[in-house]
């Protein structure tokens, strides 16, 4: 939680312990919003929270916008090049999913697609493949 106010240095001397520790330790954070690449990098965190994304996927399936989506996944790239960000559909911190989709019936697509449990050991990354947005775990990173 609250990554985006942590010290970059602190977060800099956390990666390099965790490192010497378990070299595939991970390190993932909560930012809220913001230029996601000042805190994910290779000697930060490995990851934050992507919830601009999570956003545009309810409110841009909503208004049948899906310019939105591709909108944000294309601005996330150029602001931050390709960066493992965890991508969500429900976490603890907003509405569940199915409460914010006009259509229910994309729900469960949703979940599929972005799975998680409860948040807890599924990693996914933004990476654009022809314009799709793919799901990758870590082990597959």
């Amino acid at each position: 939680d609250a990554a985006d106010v942590m010290d970059f240095e602190y977060m800099k001397a956390l990666r390099c312990v965790a490192n010497e520790v378990k070299a595939d330790f991970w390190l993932m954070g909560e930012v809220i919003h913001g230029n996601y690449s000042m805190w994910a990098s290779d000697n930060k965190l490995h990851s934050v929270t992507n919830y601009e994304l999570h956003k545009a996927l309810y409110s841009g399936h909503n208004d049948h916008n899906y310019f939105e989506i591709a909108h944000n996944v294309k601005r996330m790239i150029d602001n931050c090049g390709i960066l493992k960000l965890y991508t969500f559909v429900d976490n603890h911190d907003v509405s569940r999913i199915a409460s914010k989709l006009n259509n229910k019936l994309l729900t469960q697509a949703l979940r599929q697609s972005f799975p998680t449990a409860n948040n807890i050991g599924v990693q996914t990354c933004n990476r654009t493949v022809g314009g799709i947005i793919g799901i990758v775990d870590k082990n597959h990173i």
